[in-house]
């Protein structure tokens, strides 16, 4: 994840820091990542976003929002991400949901995080940190944002659905091929007693045991 988030950090100029062992200035270590976005963007003030990460299988939406609040006041954010790795339990979650206008949980795959997800979620944070910024306010389309990511969101939806569609046709056809061979060998077979029996040869378990042997190969 961290990776992810440092590319995407690099391709908005932002800054962004690891502190998940690092005490805020409460003493607290909540928030395990904060993105700062650019003084010129922002008027110069301190516009900070925190990013918490998660790989536990007891988690609800109460107790990681709660979390995530603190994480946003620990670190003085405008607003937080809540990365959730996808188990079992979450399997009815959405991938991703909104909260309080500041906070937005998504579930990725721990293995294999969706990359545009990710993404999405940064960028929406990144609006949510500079839509109350007085500085910046009259800079900000927030209605054409909004519309925009109101399309993103049914595209990462769409290519999602497409992506887990594809995914199963690949296994679908890999069965099919294998159901395919089994049916031509049992076809083989059948023909190999057919013209056995027409031509009165005593020799069809040599022929099907050679159609076996080649099946095996």
């Amino acid at each position: 994840m961290d990776g992810i988030l440092q590319k995407l950090a690099s391709a908005n100029g932002d800054e962004i820091e690891f502190v998940n062992d690092v005490k805020s200035a409460t003493g607290l270590k909540g928030g395990d990542e904060i993105v700062t976005l650019p003084p010129e963007m922002t008027g110069g003030h301190s516009v900070k976003i925190v990013w918490e990460f998660k790989a536990e299988r007891d988690l609800t939406q109460p107790k990681i929002l709660k979390e995530l609040a603190g994480a946003i006041d620990n670190r003085q954010a405008k607003s937080g991400v809540f990365v959730l790795a996808r188990e079992p339990e979450y399997e009815h979650w959405a991938s991703h949901s909104f909260h309080s206008g500041n906070r937005l949980i998504i579930l990725v795959d721990k293995d294999e995080p969706d990359t545009y997800l990710i993404q999405f979620a940064y960028l929406w944070s990144r609006m949510n940190a500079m839509k109350d910024l007085a500085a910046n306010a009259s800079s900000l389309d927030l209605e054409k944002l909004q519309y925009l990511f109101d399309q993103a969101e049914v595209t990462l939806k769409d290519f999602r659905n497409i992506k887990t569609a594809h995914t199963g046709i690949e296994t679908s056809l890999g069965d099919a091929r294998r159901w395919v061979g089994n049916i031509e060998n049992a076809l083989k077979a059948q023909f190999a007693e057919i013209s056995s029996s027409l031509n009165g040869d005593d020799e069809f378990e040599q022929i099907v045991a050679q159609i076996n042997k080649k099946k095996k190969a």
